[in-house]
C-alpha cells in the first residue's frame, strides 16, 4: 500500500494539473501497476511531441478511470498501452461518462494458446466501426 501511495504522490507531483485537466506530455512515464486504480476526476490530455511517435508514455496494467474528456492526440496510440501480462491480469481504461473521447490506445496481449484461450476485448464506442476502434 505504502508503494502505491508514494507513486501516486509521485504522478501527482509530475502531472501539470490545472483546475480539471490533467496533461501528460513527453517528459514523463505513467506505470499503473496491476490490482491498482488511477483514478481521474476531470479531463485527460495526452500529448507527444510527434504523433507518430511509437515511446510508451502511459503503460497500464491496472485500472484508469477518467470521469471527464479523453483525448490522446498521438494518432497510433502506441504512448497509450494496456497491457496483459496474464490471463487474469490486464489494463482497463475505464471513462464511464465522457462528454468526448478522441485519440487511440494500443491493446499488447501474450501469445494467446489458441487450443484453451479465449480472445475477449470489450469496445463500448457508440456510432464507431470496429476497424476504426480497433
Amino acid at each position: 500500500m505504502k508503494k502505491n501511495l508514494l507513486a501516486l504522490f509521485a504522478l501527482g507531483a509530475i502531472y501539470s494539473v490545472s483546475a480539471q485537466d490533467t496533461t501528460i506530455n513527453d517528459a514523463v512515464i505513467v506505470k499503473v501497476n496491476p490490482n491498482t486504480l488511477f483514478y481521474n476526476g476531470g479531463n485527460v490530455n495526452v500529448k507527444t511531441t510527434t504523433t507518430t511517435a511509437t515511446t510508451e508514455k502511459i503503460i497500464n496494467q491496472g485500472n484508469i478511470q477518467i470521469q471527464g474528456t479523453f483525448d490522446n492526440q498521438n494518432t497510433l496510440g502506441k504512448n497509450f498501452v494496456n497491457k496483459y501480462t496474464s490471463v487474469a491480469s490486464y489494463g482497463q481504461l475505464i471513462i464511464p461518462n465522457a462528454k468526448a473521447v478522441t485519440g487511440k490506445i494500443t491493446i499488447e496481449r501474450f501469445t494467446p494458446d489458441v487450443n484453451n484461450d479465449e480472445y475477449f476485448i470489450s469496445l463500448p464506442f457508440q456510432k464507431v466501426l470496429a476497424k476504426d476502434v480497433i
